[in-house]
């Protein structure tokens, strides 16, 4: 190392050193300029760049070493043989012109790598040709290690340059590139000089016709100029493609549908569209270039463009702009005039931001509509339930009361015409009830609420418990009605009983309904691995094929007169296709007008152990011993009608008005059973169920079953009656049957836990 710098500062001029050094940087810094036209260019073009960085290049190389020799002092007589001068630079040219080619053509290290090294065996080549050609008054001894080493240096840092630049993408890389070239050429030059030797030899005689050092400054100067030259156009023609593409990108820019700006990595604005000037009208004035993205930020805050941010202007700046750093980002806001833009920020290799924005205030306002529309849809629906549960409560209130004292009545004494009036009231009262039903559960299937709730069941019991309800009105028809059911029948399975139930039973009302002679055969058989199949078959009178399509629509029957002449709301089959549906069932039908229909419902209903609950077999008409009731009820008629319903056993009944006065009857006196309307003025039954069980509780008094009359049948009112403490929840209209069933019950559960 110290003999190369003695070279240097010893055996050259440096003031001639400097000069070849700036050459040399000068040639370097355009041939990158060049190299990065050409890795960005294609096909002929590329080609054109590339020759145009080896000339470049190989002019630099020649003019270094040249100016590095005028610098030169052997104090000896010295030329340069013409021929090989002029092969150095053209090999210069040559080699470095197809390092760069093979640097440029794909961007992969290999070619980086290869190319590097084909600069610096040029470098190397240009130097020890040019070397050949030099003549002095004596000869020249190479140092073989010097000379290793000065091809190595120059190979190395030219690999290196090419390797740092890469594809000289940024200007950084251009001029690291530029500089380890620099560092290439000289150490390479310098490190050879240092492996020379001169010993002086009179006897040797520097030819005529050699250039000498005048000539070979003149053309050394000469090509230092055409470099420079190359230069100041590699500039220039950069300086007009920069110009060309920007107005290219700008063009570009503004047909893009879309508001458009782009920004360097420093953050500053670079180039925008007009529909980004137009969305962000406030601040048109402050966008120029180089103005920064926070700039424009707090010009639309000083002049309320952003419409959502007043009273947070520095968080929302400051959070807006941490956003930015972290781009790719999106997000939205709000500006004047009650717009809503998304902006997409997206990063590009160089660091810079572009940003794209769009305005969506139409789909804003029609995801608000939509929302509008969807809450007050739901609040329609809400509303709906409401009144559905209302009037539910409000008919069944006064049903309660004509089918309790219908039942009454019709355990008394009476003439064969006040029988058959009683009846009449009875079929009556139950086919209004059926109806409420009917809707009650539309609306429910309609709003989702209806669960289905799988237990354990006997298939054929279910099955023969739908034909027993059914038997008297066929039999009061004249028709037969058979249950045919298969002996794999007689087992348990999986699923909701009462849902079955219900479905089987509006088609066997259905049958019956419309067949006036001959039979309905509701028939089950096993279809397949645990499914089953369920037909109810009839010789009615049928319909044709084209109602099929609509037999099972809401408020449907086969035509008008059929309406008329057998009544009816058409809800059944409604009901039983969705109820069907929410059990994964498939119902279908097939019908001859004349001769009948086939209705059949295939189900899944896996097989199972039996419940674990022991069936318990209470009575029916009444319980032994005189039983201590409490009857909270607001409605007089309902009081009325139980009064007339318990008369019939012996009980000791004490009547009130509200929750209250139930919960003081209660705490004053003691009772075998509560019977509790949910619905009632100053307190309701829930609330009074929940005081008297803290009472019970607090007391330290063993539960007194609490059964809930009422008129809210919905399954939310069953759960609501469970969670507050009571033991039964009976639906009004109760028949007589159902509420001795129910008081017998409760009053041998209070026995049980009064025994335990």
């Amino acid at each position: 190392m110290l003999k190369v710098l003695s070279c240097v500062l010893v055996d050259h001029d440096w003031r001639l050193v400097l000069v070849a050094a700036a050459v040399c940087a000068i040639a370097a810094g355009t041939a990158f300029r060049l190299y990065a036209l050409a890795a960005r260019s294609q096909g002929g073009l590329k080609l054109a760049w590339v020759g145009f960085g080896g000339i470049a290049a190989g002019c630099g190389i020649w003019a270094t070493h040249f100016i590095a020799m005028l610098a030169y002092q052997p104090h000896l007589a010295t030329g340069y043989e013409p021929g090989g001068t002029i092969a150095s630079l053209v090999l210069a040219i040559a080699a470095t012109s197809v390092g760069f080619g093979v640097a440029a053509s794909r961007q992969r290290l290999i070619n980086l790598a290869i190319g590097g090294a084909l600069l610096g065996l040029g470098i190397s080549a240009m130097h020890y040709v040019g070397m050949a050609a030099f003549r002095t008054q004596g000869a020249l001894l190479w140092d073989p290690v010097y000379t290793t080493a000065s091809v190595i240096v120059g190979v190395l840092m030219a690999a290196a340059a090419v390797a740092a630049a890469g594809h000289a993408a940024r200007v950084r890389d251009q001029v690291i590139g530029a500089g380890l070239f620099t560092l290439a050429i000289c150490g390479m030059h310098f490190t050879s000089m240092s492996a020379v030797t001169i010993l002086p030899d009179p006897t040797i005689a520097v030819p005529d016709q050699v250039i000498n050092r005048g000539v070979m400054a003149a053309a050394v100067a000469a090509l230092v100029a055409v470099i420079a030259l190359t230069a100041i156009a590699t500039v220039a023609i950069e300086s007009y493609l920069r110009r060309v593409s920007t107005d290219r990108l700008r063009i570009a820019i503004d047909v893009i549908p879309y508001p458009l700006a782009v920004f360097d990595a420093e953050d500053r604005l670079q180039l925008w569209n007009a529909r980004y000037a137009e969305l962000n009208g406030d601040i048109a004035a402050h966008m120029a270039p180089g103005c920064t993205f926070e700039t424009l930020l707090r010009a639309g805050l000083a002049c309320g463009h952003y419409a959502d941010v007043t009273g947070r202007e520095s968080d929302w700046l400051e959070d807006r702009l941490a956003r930015r750093r972290a781009a790719p980002s999106t997000c939205e806001q709000e500006i004047t005039g009650g717009r809503w833009i998304r902006i997409d920020e997206r990063r590009m290799s160089d660091g810079g931001v572009v940003s794209v924005c769009v305005d969506f205030t139409d789909m804003k306002r029609g995801a608000e509509a939509l929302e509008k529309t969807r809450d007050d849809a739901e609040a329609a629906n809400r509303a709906k339930s409401e009144f559905l549960a209302n009037m539910s409560h409000e008919i069944r209130t006064p049903l309660n009361g004509v089918m309790g004292v219908a039942d009454v009545l019709a355990r008394t004494e009476m003439s064969p015409a006040q029988q058959d009036m009683v009846q009449t009231l009875q079929s009556s009262a139950v086919t209004l009830e059926r109806l409420l039903t009917d809707v009650i559960d539309l609306a429910r299937v309609e709003s989702g609420r209806l669960e289905i709730r799988p237990e354990p069941f006997d298939l054929a019991q279910a099955a023969q418990a739908v034909v027993t309800l059914y038997q008297a009105c066929a039999d009061e028809k004249g028709v037969s009605l058979i249950l045919d059911a298969a002996p794999q029948a007689d087992t348990t399975v999986m699923g909701d009983a009462e849902r079955l139930k219900q479905i089987l039973a509006n088609l066997v009302s259905n049958a019956i309904k419309f067949t006036e002679h001959g039979q309905v055969c509701l028939t089950l058989a096993p279809d397949g691995e645990d499914r089953w199949r369920c037909v109810v078959s009839d010789t009615g009178i049928g319909f044709a094929p084209e109602v099929k399509a609509r037999i099972f629509g809401r408020f449907e029957q086969a035509d008008g007169s059929v309406t008329r002449r057998y009544g009816g709301s058409g809800l059944g089959l409604a009901i039983s296709r969705q109820l069907a549906e929410l059990m994964g069932a498939d119902l279908d039908c097939d019908s001859t007008p004349g001769e009948g229909s086939v209705f059949r419902l295939s189900i899944a209903l896996p097989a199972c152990a039996p419940s674990e609950a022991e069936d318990e077999i209470l009575p029916v008409a009444h319980a032994s011993g005189s039983v201590r009731v409490l009857l909270a009820d607001d409605h007089p008629t309902n009081r009325k009608v139980v009064a007339l319903m318990l008369g019939q056993i012996d009980v000791e009944l004490t009547q009130v008005e509200n929750g209250e006065e139930a919960v003081a009857a209660f705490r004053d006196g003691e009772f075998d059973v509560v019977l509790m309307d949910m619905q009632m003025p100053v307190m309701d039954g829930l609330s009074a169920t929940r005081a008297i069980r803290a009472h019970e509780l607090a007391c330290g008094l063993v539960p007194t079953p609490v059964v809930m009359l009422t008129a809210n049948a919905l399954p939310e009112h069953m759960e609501a009656s469970r969670v507050a403490g009571a033991d039964h929840h009976l639906t009004k209209p109760i028949g007589a049957a159902a509420l001795l069933t129910a008081i017998a019950d409760a009053a041998a559960t209070a026995e049980r836990r009064k025994a335990a």
